[in-house]
């Protein structure tokens, strides 16, 4: 019966990770125009600037 907290966890990282996809709209933009300059940039995404 392990299987349904891994459900749960699963289901609340999506939920997580949908609201900060939309917060993190922004912060993508801005690292596509980063990313020109810096591979580093491009390789760790929006998370590379915090």
């Amino acid at each position: 019966m392990l299987i349904r907290p891994f459900i749960l966890a699963a289901g609340s990282l999506c939920v997580a990770g949908a609201s900060a996809q939309s917060s993190l709209t922004v912060f993508g933009v801005v690292d596509a125009g980063i990313s020109r300059y810096s591979t580093k940039s491009s390789a760790y995404g929006p998370a590379a600037l915090f």
